[in-house]
């Protein structure tokens, strides 16, 4: 379904290194990865075809993470948190668990993607799941950057060079798997992004 995208392999996508992170810390645990995800969807569609794809798998543990694409249609975005908050709500009543996450960060078009990423932050507290922070897993927190030019070249390295600039690479993955992972076992209030883009 994602043909056109960079290809990364399961095991090193970032839910592949998150559910290596599980692993770890559950080794009692059998632990089997399905993505069910589309490259390209946004919410409303995710909302139609989670029972059938999702909830048919019998998961324990589901993530959701929306926005980029809604963000980059000019979805509304009280529409989008309604959608994402019954697709939680369908995954829960099913008895699963959901970790929601805000969407990650691009190459491109950074300044319409923050409001989604926001509006799914202050999802934390209101829904009964974690709230993790997508973008943070890619951004260039360990490094000092002054302006939009020093992020997209730090981004470049975490993005496939023949890519999209909005699927990141091996790199970006491995990063987002670990950042995510940590966000989960040691929660905190969701940071501020340390640049000013507006």
């Amino acid at each position: 379904r994602n043909r056109g995208y960079y290809p990364v392999p399961l095991s090193v996508s970032y839910y592949g290194v998150f559910a290596e992170y599980l692993k770890q810390a559950y080794p009692q645990a059998t632990v089997k990865l399905i993505n069910k995800g589309i490259g390209g969807e946004t919410a409303d569609r995710g909302l139609k075809r989670v029972e059938r794809d999702v909830l048919s798998q019998n998961p324990d543990l589901v993530f959701v993470m929306y926005g980029a694409n809604d963000g980059r249609g000019g979805r509304e975005i009280t529409q989008y948190v309604s959608e994402l908050k019954q697709i939680v709500s369908k995954i829960q009543a099913a008895g699963a668990d959901v970790i929601l996450v805000a969407p990650t960060m691009s190459l491109v078009d950074l300044a319409w993607l923050l409001p989604y990423r926001q509006a799914v932050l202050d999802l934390q507290g209101e829904l009964k799941c974690p709230v993790l922070d997508g973008t943070l897993a890619l951004w260039p927190v360990d490094e000092d950057v002054a302006g939009l030019e020093e992020v997209h070249q730090y981004l470049a390295r975490h993005f496939p060079p023949n890519g999209d600039d909005i699927h990141p690479g091996i790199n970006g993955h491995f990063q987002m798997g670990r950042r995510l992972w940590e966000q989960l076992i040691r929660p905190s209030a969701p940071s501020p992004l340390s640049l000013d883009i507006s």
